[in-house]
């Protein structure tokens, strides 16, 4: 179990992994907590900003999923 792993064990993969996961059963907030705690490392990663714009999205947040998507088509 990942949370069993402590977190400053934790690799950008395994954030995205688990951030993933978080969309994938609806606790968007927690993703979207995930994915910031790793913002610096994926200002670059277009799979990071796709994982933010799908937590917005399916949070009514359409604004914010907008920009998101828009980053990660860049």
């Amino acid at each position: 179990h990942i949370n069993n792993i402590p977190r400053p064990q934790w690799t950008y993969d395994l954030i995205n992994h688990l951030a993933r996961a978080y969309n994938n059963a609806d606790f968007f907030d927690e993703a979207l907590k995930l994915l910031e705690s790793c913002r610096e490392q994926g200002a670059e990663d277009h799979l990071w900003h796709f994982r933010k714009a799908y937590a917005h999205y399916y949070k009514n947040e359409n604004e914010l999923a907008k920009q998101s998507f828009e980053q990660a088509l860049q």
